[in-house]
């Protein structure tokens, strides 16, 4: 979870001038049944012991928004929905940097200015590493599965294989991937 805050708005204890809180949560991957969603969640009060004083109306200066977007960012783009739109072309492994300066410029009105260029680039950047850690992650999941798969046709046991240090979640990977990959062959 990454938080940012910008500015200080409470301090010394001054419980009178709470200002309103706000949470926004960007779920890149949720779900398939929350994808395409937005959502807020309210805090209200729920006693445990006793029966206190209901303050209700002073916890409605918080909020949570639960922006859902799609594993697919092109569905994003395409949705009628402009903050899906906008967060799909932001989050995009697809769309080049000069393209979503492009969008954001034409479709949003956003002006384009030094620092959303280099933070556009910053985040494409980071993007590009994400892509490239599901791709080592990805080859790394199919060399153990080779590996387990060899072993079991050679007849060792799961206790052999756990002993060199492989665990039993791989072992069931190696065996979810070959049924998978077998039935997708037929």
């Amino acid at each position: 979870m990454i938080s940012v805050q910008q500015g200080t708005e409470f301090s010394n204890s001054d419980y009178d001038n709470l200002k309103q809180v706000i949470s926004i949560w960007i779920f890149t991957e949720p779900s398939e049944a929350d994808q395409l969603t937005l959502s807020e969640i309210r805090n209200s009060q729920h006693n445990i012991i006793g029966n206190p004083t209901d303050r209700t109306n002073e916890y409605e200066n918080n909020s949570i928004i639960n922006i859902c977007l799609s594993k697919d960012m092109d569905k994003c783009v395409h949705f009628n929905s402009d903050i899906h739109r906008f967060l799909g072309t932001v989050f995009s492994e697809t769309i080049p940097v000069e393209m979503k300066k492009e969008i954001l410029h034409n479709k949003f009105n956003i002006p384009m200015n030094e620092e959303i260029d280099r933070r556009l680039i910053a985040m494409h950047n980071g993007i590009s590493q994400g892509i490239k850690r599901r791709a080592i992650e990805e080859g790394r999941r199919e060399g153990v599965a080779t590996v387990i798969k060899v072993l079991l046709s050679k007849g060792y046991g799961t206790d052999f294989i756990i002993n060199l240090g492989y665990t039993q979640e791989d072992i069931d990977m190696a065996i979810n991937l070959n049924t998978d990959n077998s039935q997708s062959l037929h």
